[in-house]
């Protein structure tokens, strides 16, 4: 078997590319998936205002409760602001973090509230006013 084995480091007929990292999935003892990771490989992904934006989604995240993953979310900013030149406005987090909410893979994520905060009498939190800077924690009618 060893004998089969080729060393592609040293084979001539592939071509000299960069290196590409590719995480693997095993969804049976048969199939092996492979998910191209590039995005969140790169240095520029979350870098200034985008991982601003980033820490205040993860901060709605934990008070809605929300079950988004943080992939996700990555994504969702990579998508909404592709180009390193045109990063989301520090001066408009909130508006930002309203818009990235809209997108498909958010949607609908942000609209409960955590356990814990349920369990010290609130029963939504009102996100309308993130655009202002504000956060409204509404309490439960007893």
């Amino acid at each position: 078997e060893l004998s089969k084995l080729t060393d592609f480091d040293r084979s001539t007929f592939l071509p000299t590319r960069p290196l590409y990292l590719c995480r693997l999935k095993k969804i049976n003892p048969w199939t092996v998936l492979p998910n191209h990771n590039a995005p969140f490989m790169q240095e520029d992904t979350l870098k200034g205002s985008r991982k601003l934006l980033y820490i205040l989604m993860k901060i709605l995240k934990e008070l809605t409760g929300s079950d988004v993953k943080s992939f996700r979310m990555k994504a969702a900013i990579a998508s909404s602001w592709p180009h390193i030149w045109c990063p989301p406005a520090k001066e408009k987090l909130g508006k930002e973090a309203i818009k990235l909410m809209k997108h498909p893979y958010l949607k609908r994520k942000f609209d409960g509230i955590n356990p814990k905060l349920a369990q010290k009498g609130f029963c939504k939190i009102d996100l309308s006013n993130l655009s202002g800077g504000k956060i409204k924690f509404i309490r439960g009618k007893d």
